[in-house]
């Protein structure tokens, strides 16, 4: 009954130790981004066409529209590909702020690049953007 106990807490500690080291892999990184509209009806006065993206304590923020759109913070989920030559980690998010709106992201980072996309959709209805960058070198 003590082994049993003993290896239940072992795991639990190893999965939670696991799934801290994937978020600290991009804990402090920011990431400038260029944004294309690939599907969706272009709104006037509607310019998000560059924008940081901010990896921290496991979430994920985007600076331009958290500014301008009130976005806070979203939980992101991130999986580090050690299989790959090049060490790839994926990453998702979902942001929803006070005004009905919302922001899903989906993309990889490889090195020092970044890549995917993100599909806003408010009153106006669904827009996808593709977005790729670099880090930001501070």
């Amino acid at each position: 009954m003590k082994a049993t106990i003993a290896l239940i807490i072992a795991l639990i500690t190893g999965a939670s130790f696991y799934a801290s080291s994937q978020n600290n892999k991009l804990d402090g990184k920011t990431f400038r981004i260029k944004l294309k509209l690939i599907d969706g009806k272009r709104v006037e006065g509607s310019t998000w066409l560059e924008d940081e993206l901010t990896f921290k304590a496991g979430s994920l923020t985007p600076k331009y529209m958290s500014k301008h759109e009130h976005f806070p913070p979203a939980p992101c989920e991130i999986k580090v590909d050690t299989a790959s030559e090049e060490r790839t980690v994926s990453f998702s998010a979902t942001h929803k702020n006070n005004f009905g709106s919302d922001i899903i992201w989906e993309g990889t980072i490889t090195g020092d690049a970044i890549k995917g996309t993100a599909v806003w959709t408010n009153i106006h209805g669904p827009r996808t953007y593709s977005f790729t960058g670099t880090i930001k070198k501070r």
